[in-house]
Order: structure tokens, then C-alpha cells, then sequence
């Protein structure tokens, strides 16, 4: 139990039977032992749901004494739920290292706990509506492969069909720019709005990208095909003479 609860170093049972877990700060240092009542709700939710498990699973298996050679499948769902951005990631890789003979199955809506998806994990998107009802469909065959040099943002885009979450600020100023700077036509009021937000932009992460020439011959291609920078960007299916233009114009990355 101890390996799947976060920085909790010490379970142990009062003389008023009474069971208290001791936690450590981020320096290691002990903390006051607290009831199940006081924990965080997170911790909370790992206790009762492992717990659970552990004890059906062994009342199915009496034979068995190590979590280790615990056999089965098991459904969780929303694993994320209460769970701190750190512990959403490790805690599917925790999961099958204590019970690795265990199949586990579970939904989230977090793309972080695929970065803890441990080897030969499958994701499967979800989707339900009123002419085909639930139907499923396989996103990946291997996720630890595929996440291994992921992020989240990379993670949403691939798995989620969702673009970076940012701030609404910056995706307010972000379309601004986009639609300025494809604009050749510029009046000299849009030419100084143009130069303030990109003095704006410079203070954030994207301000590395945005003075890059083969970014602004991107977006000057996307508005050629009909791109759309206050709307988000669908499937385009390019045809033989766009794909061809497209390599000409960043000839670069294929020598």
C-alpha cells in the first residue's frame, strides 16, 4: 500500500484501533500522523479504491499471500480524480508494478496519466451519439512507445484532438497575430498593433517562434488554402500540386 500513496512513509493502528498515516513534506521531513478523516481527498480516493481491490481480489485468491501474484482485471474509473498532476502520471506505472499479473483498465480525461502508461498499454477513444450510440476506436497500439518523448501538449493534439491548453489571454492574442501577420495589406494602425503584440509575445514561450521567416512562409501557405486563424484548423486533405508546393516551400526539411 505504501508504494501507491504519495510520500506517505508509515501506516499504523492506534490502541484504539484507530488508523493514522505519517506523510513527509517536500524536504522528507515527518509530518504529524493523521486520521483518514484529515487526509487530502486525493490520498482519500487512492486508500479506498486500492483498497478495495486488494481485498476483493484476495478473497477471490486466498491461496495467494504476495499483491504480486494477484490475477486479474480490474476497472477504474476517472484515474485522475483528486489526484495531483505528479501522482496522475506516476500512479498507472505504480499501479502495474504492485500487481503487474493484474489487467487494468480505466478511463481518464487528463492527458497527463498517459505520460505513466506502462509498457504495452492500449488507449482507446470513447465516443458516444444518438445514431451509433458507443463505439470505440483504437488510438494506439503501444502508448509507451508513442508517449516516451511526449508531453502533455503533444499528448492533447494526438490523443485528444485538442490543441495546447493556454491561458484565454494568450489564445486571444495568438489569433490577433495569426490574422495580422498574413495580412499583406496592412494600415499603419495594424502595422503598430502588429509590433506591440509581438513585443507582447516575446515575454511568453511562443516569442522564440514567432520572428522565425519559415513560420510566417507557413502561415502565408495556410492562408493561400483557405486557413482560417479564428477558427480551428480541420482536416485538410491536400492534393498532389498543394503537397508538391507545400514541399517547395519548405524544401529545407526534406534534403
Amino acid at each position: 500500500m505504501l508504494k501507491l500513496l504519495p510520500n506517505v512513509v508509515n501506516i499504523e493502528v492506534t490502541k484504539y484501533d484507530e488508523v493514522i498515516y505519517t506523510e513527509t513534506d517536500e524536504n522528507g521531513d515527518k509530518l504529524t500522523a493523521l486520521p483518514l478523516s484529515k487526509l487530502a481527498s486525493g490520498m482519500k480516493g487512492i486508500i479506498a479504491m486500492v483498497g478495495d481491490m486488494i481485498l476483493r481480489l484476495f478473497e477471490s485468491q486466498p491461496h495467494i499471500n504476495n499483491p504480486s501474484e494477484l490475477t486479474g482485471i480490474v476497472i477504474i474509473d476517472e484515474l485522475d480524480l483528486h489526484l495531483h498532476p505528479t501522482w496522475q502520471r506516476k500512479f498507472p506505472n505504480l499501479l502495474s508494478s504492485v500487481f503487474p499479473k493484474v489487467q487494468f483498465i480505466t478511463s481518464t480525461h487528463s492527458a497527463i496519466p498517459l505520460l505513466g502508461a506502462p509498457k504495452n498499454s492500449i488507449i482507446l477513444n470513447v465516443q458516444r451519439d444518438k445514431k451509433q450510440g458507443i463505439t470505440l476506436q483504437k488510438l494506439s497500439d503501444n502508448l509507451y512507445e508513442d508517449a516516451k518523448y511526449s508531453d502533455v501538449s503533444a499528448l492533447l493534439l494526438n490523443f485528444f484532438d485538442n490543441s495546447p491548453v493556454i491561458s484565454n489571454n494568450l489564445e486571444n492574442i495568438l489569433k490577433q497575430f495569426y490574422a495580422l501577420k498574413i495580412n499583406e495589406q496592412l494600415t499603419e494602425e495594424q502595422k503598430n498593433e502588429l509590433q506591440n503584440i509581438e513585443k507582447e509575445l516575446d515575454n511568453t514561450f511562443v516569442g522564440i517562434n514567432i520572428h522565425d521567416y519559415r513560420f510566417l512562409k507557413f502561415l502565408k501557405l495556410m492562408k493561400k488554402m483557405g486557413y482560417d486563424p479564428k477558427k480551428r484548423l480541420p482536416d485538410i486533405e491536400l492534393s498532389k500540386d498543394e503537397i508538391a508546393e507545400f514541399r517547395k516551400e519548405f524544401e529545407e526539411y526534406y534534403q
